[in-house]
């Protein structure tokens, strides 16, 4: 059975990408990003994207921030409204991935309907509160008054946010 966790933050700059990274690397994680499958869907009509932006076999695409800032593809994704339809994409591809029998952390739970995808798949569910780069976004706010199951919390030393997320990772359940 795969263990998911979903981590989410009110802002950006948190400490999100780095909980997933540590976690990733250190416990064998799966990467899943909610914005990946947004990515692809806004890659399959937008000219010159890269081609493994549009890989369905992928549950993360790192970002070419540069070529997204410069080809306009960052406006498209901003600008593209079906978010619905691209939560059920990524409601399929993290039913998939959960049925290789991995464990999935999940990257960035912003919408309602993600979240309680992720609540319906068993995900614990972990808010990280930090310092945020830019502030908290309209987007960032649907999710707080939602019960999350964790709270990190990211001021102090990059060690004593690993120290919390091995707690969690272990207290999981997760074989190490």
């Amino acid at each position: 059975m795969s263990i998911i966790l979903s981590f989410t933050s009110f802002g950006s700059g948190t400490g999100k990408d780095t909980a997933v990274d540590y976690i990733v690397g250190k416990y064998g994680f799966v990467r899943f990003a909610w914005a990946s499958i947004l990515r692809r869907a806004v890659a399959s009509y937008f000219p010159g994207a890269p081609d493994y932006y549009k890989d369905e076999a992928l549950a993360y695409i790192e970002p070419n921030k540069d070529w997204e800032a410069k080809s306009g593809f960052t406006q498209a994704l901003i600008d593209y409204h079906d978010h619905e339809g691209v939560t059920q994409l990524g409601a399929i591809a993290l039913t998939q991935l959960s049925h290789r029998d991995v464990n999935i952390a999940v990257l960035a739970t912003r919408l309602v309907s993600q979240y309680e995808i992720a609540v319906a798949m068993g995900a614990k569910m972990v808010l990280i509160h930090g310092n945020h780069r830019r502030g908290v976004k309209e987007l960032d706010q649907c999710l707080f008054n939602k019960p999350f199951d964790v709270e990190l919390h990211n001021f102090g030393t990059v060690e004593e946010f690993y120290k919390q997320l091995d707690e969690l990772v272990w207290d999981s359940g997760v074989k190490v």
